[in-house]
């Protein structure tokens, strides 16, 4: 390991705790942090570097740290608290220069909870890291966070991993509510083995990140770091699109990016009991749910694997950003009928692999999935719309200058075509001199993915 990155894990452990100092738990880590030397004398160990993951107060003092040194691109904020009173940190990665982040298409990383808890967080860190470093010299993320926004929660259940890492015996199976077992879809307190809860989302980790969701409905895709654990039943995704999207991007980054579904119609399982973060994000909010397996080796920790766990992470990321819901609009083009009217026809694309919304029936989160597209500057007196391939238009029903449009598939292209009324021999009232272009404005919105308008004149 570099004397630079000694030195910095170095300070971040003098930077103070988020809990008032150090405790019972920070001495337990004390020997052999990040920045440790070699372990020396009789361990076979001894030409390897061993690391200690960090401590809950460790995991706040980095972050505080990255979001000073990255202002323009990291902000730290937290969506709860834990039973326990830890807060649930959540980093926001996302270019201020481009549009606010929250009302861009948003990738969530979930990490932190189940087993593989005290991994996954060391991976989401470095996964931070690794994509606010890069952004200064590749382009590619550069414009992925300017174009989309990337919420990291590093530590979701972080009094169990508070535990798991000061070697406290979890407790009996059955006897705590798992953090994957809590969300309202599939659960059922009578399936094998407990960990459900009394009622769903009666955790308050659980609720408080369900809230978070429910709140930001321009997620459109969850990305969980951890164990992979049991898939979930094939069941409970729907075929179609969503079920291409998946197969699409099964396997992706290497192999490193996971669809948290069985794909396969005819799977024996096993598959997960019920109550899942995956299951939740895609039957109730119409967001899709991939996983990317952070499990340890075993013991010793040793600094290169958290390095490679953390590498695989960002390059999950990465892939599966470039695959978030965007929608453009090529340059209308423009034709004057006779008088004061006038034909647009604009072509709209959805330039991203998953849909703008999963095409779930029922699903409860189908408003963050529309597309509205807007004209301003003159009359329309109708619309219609063509998909890509079709001979024909069809006429939309409604306010002509208001469409509230079908979510778009991954890669799917429409035209619009507007008949505009822009005032007599094409000169608003208002406008000065004979044959004044008549300015037009045309937005094109949706809450999973993204925003962009185009003004355009009639002349």
């Amino acid at each position: 390991m570099s004397a630079a990155v000694a030195g910095l894990v170095a300070l971040l452990v003098l930077l103070g705790h988020e809990r008032g100092g150090a405790g019972p738990q920070d001495a337990a880590l004390a020997p052999g942090g990040a920045g440790a030397p070699a372990v020396t004398g009789g361990d076979p160990s001894a030409d390897v570097d061993r690391a200690t993951p960090r401590s809950f107060d460790q995991v706040g003092a980095l972050l505080r740290a990255l979001a000073v040194r990255h202002p323009g691109a990291l902000s730290i904020g937290r969506i709860g608290e834990s039973a326990e009173g830890r807060a649930l940190w959540l980093a926001t990665l996302s270019d201020a220069e481009g549009a606010p982040a929250a009302e861009k298409p948003a990738l969530l990383v979930a990490a932190g909870f189940g087993e593989g808890a005290v991994a996954s967080t060391e991976a989401a860190l470095r996964a931070i890291e690794g994509l606010l470093t890069s952004a200064a010299t590749d382009e590619r993320v550069a414009s992925l966070l300017r174009r989309a926004t990337i919420y990291v929660a590093p530590c979701l259940d972080p009094d169990d991993r508070e535990r798991r890492l000061v070697g406290d015996a979890p407790p009996a199976a059955g006897a705590a509510v798992e953090f994957d077992r809590n969300f309202p879809v599939g659960w059922h307190a009578w399936r094998a083995g407990g960990g459900a809860g009394p009622y769903p989302l009666s955790r308050p980790e659980t609720r408080a990140l369900a809230d978070f969701l429910e709140r930001h409905r321009h997620v459109a895709l969850l990305q969980v770091l951890g164990e992979p654990g049991a898939p979930v039943d094939p069941a409970e995704l729907p075929p179609g699109a969503d079920r291409a999207a998946y197969r699409r991007l099964d396997g992706g980054a290497g192999g490193d990016v996971r669809a948290g579904f069985a794909l396969d119609r005819d799977a024996a399982g096993p598959f997960h009991p019920g109550g899942g973060l995956l299951a939740f994000a895609q039957r109730r909010l119409g967001a899709h749910g991939f996983v990317t397996d952070t499990r340890l080796a075993g013991a010793p920790v040793l600094e290169a694997e958290l390095e490679a766990l953390g590498a695989r992470a960002t390059d999950a990321i990465r892939v599966l950003g470039r695959q978030l819901p965007y929608l453009l609009m090529d340059e209308p083009r423009v034709t004057r009928l006779r008088g004061s009217l006038w034909r647009v026809d604009v072509a709209l694309r959805n330039v991203g692999a998953l849909p703008t919304l999963s095409p779930l029936p029922g699903a409860e989160g189908g408003a963050g999935g529309r597309v509205r597209l807007e004209l301003s500057g003159a009359a329309a007196l109708a619309a219609a719309v063509r998909a890509e391939g079709a001979d024909a238009f069809t006429a939309t029903r409604g306010d002509p200058a208001r469409l509230v449009l079908a979510p778009f598939a991954g890669g799917e292209r429409r035209t619009v075509r507007f008949v505009i009324d822009a005032g007599e021999d094409g000169e608003p009232e208002d406008s000065p001199g004979e044959g004044a272009p008549v300015p037009l404005r045309l937005e094109l919105s949706s809450e999973r993915a993204g925003s962009t308008a185009i003004a355009v004149a009639l002349r």
